[in-house]
This record gives structure tokens, sequence and C-alpha cells, in this order.
């Protein structure tokens, strides 16, 4: 099935002129479709690391407990600079309304990065998937008050969990760790009363991850040209 799904992608590239069809990340793990695709002919290079954090038993309790105690220390503080400034970080289905409320802060995050985007395409973004998985789509709510500061886009299946879109309000958050209040701390109480066995939270600002009890994986981009 795999070698047919890939032929058809071929075929495709081929009628719309594009000179290459890429795998752009697949895990070092994954010897099924790695075999696949270089029996097409797949050219196989590095590509990133892939952060992934297997929460520990316990919520935020056993999370903060998991770590040694300079670690411990300062993820106690950076929680009672939270608890300080007034922020409160919930996880909540990712609802219509949620999402309107979150685009612009997330544009805001896609743009600080050099990212073009706008609203009306991460709302319609956001909407689509969480149409195509139902009940399975969350939001990672930071709030001051009752203005949202943070926010993490969580997929839940089939036991495990995906951090997607993220986005936060620097100018109301100022100095307070809210990415790591919204991306780490908040989801651990959730990620134990629903048995999550691995957080999946991609790549990129991969010494913070790490300093947050990630681990990486090694992946693999392979492509072809056509």
């Amino acid at each position: 099935m795999v070698d047919r799904l890939f032929a058809e992608a071929e075929e495709i590239a081929r009628r719309n002129c594009e000179p290459w069809v890429v795998r752009r990340c697949v895990d070092s793990g994954d010897t099924l479709l790695r075999d696949v695709l270089r029996a097409r002919d797949y050219l196989e290079v590095p590509g990133p690391d892939h952060l992934v954090l297997a929460p520990p038993p316990g919520g935020l309790d056993g999370y903060t407990r998991a770590f040694p105690s300079r670690y411990r220390n300062m993820v106690r503080r950076e929680l009672r600079k939270l608890r300080d400034g007034g922020v409160a970080v919930s996880v909540e289905p990712l609802t219509p309304d949620l999402i309107r409320t979150v685009a612009p802060i997330i544009v805001n995050q896609e743009h600080k990065h050099g990212i073009e985007e706008d609203s009306d395409a991460v709302t319609g973004a956001l909407s689509l998937l969480r149409r195509a998985l139902k009940q399975s789509t969350y939001g990672v709510v930071a709030r001051i008050d009752d203005r949202v500061v943070g926010f993490m886009e969580l997929v839940v299946y089939r036991g495990n969990a995906w951090g997607r879109y993220i986005g936060f309000d620097y100018e109301a958050a100022v100095s307070l760790p809210v990415y790591f209040g919204v991306v780490f701390y908040g989801v651990m109480d959730f990620a134990a009363e629903h048995n999550l066995g691995m957080l999946d939270y991609s790549f990129t600002t991969e010494e913070a991850k790490r300093s947050r009890g990630c681990r990486a994986r090694t992946t693999f981009r392979l492509l072809k040209a056509v």
C-alpha cells in the first residue's frame, strides 16, 4: 500500500511538472517506510533532530520530581513566577470561538520567525484539522484574567499527542515564562489523566526543549527526482 501511495505521488508530480517528490521527515526507526522509499530510488539524507518527551506518571508533580535537583528548582521557580504573575493554564477543546481568539497571537508568532501568515489562513488550518479529527484537538491556553497570552494546539491520537501551532502575546506576558507554562507545565496533568505515552514537540528550539526533558530522535529526508 505504501509503495502504491508513493507511485501515485510521483505520477502527480510528473503531471504537474514538479522536479522532486520529498518526504521531509522520516523517523530513523520507521524501517518499513525507509525500505519502501529506498527501493523506489529515493535518496536518503540526514534530517533535523525530532524532539519527543515521555511524560512521567504523576502529572505536573511527577514531571517536576523527575528532574535533577538543579533543574527541579528552576521549574519550581518558573511555576511560582507564573502563579505570581496571575497566569492560569488550562487544556480545553479547540472550539471555533477559541480558534478565532488565538489566531492573532499565532500570526504574531509566525511573523516573529519571518513566516508570512494571516488570521484567516490560521483559522482555516486549525478548523480543518478540528473537523477531520472530531474530538481529538485541544488548546493549551494561558490567560491573565480573561486575556489569552499563550496557546498551543494539541492533537491527541492513539495514546500520543502532537503540539502544533503555537502563539504568544509577548506584550502582555512580558518576562513571564509563558512558553514553558504552555508547552510543558500546562500539559502534564492532562497527559497523566489521558495516559499519554508520548508528547511530540517536532523540531526547532532544541536547547529549550531538551532542558525540559525532551530527547532527540534522528530523522531522514528522502527525495526523488521525477
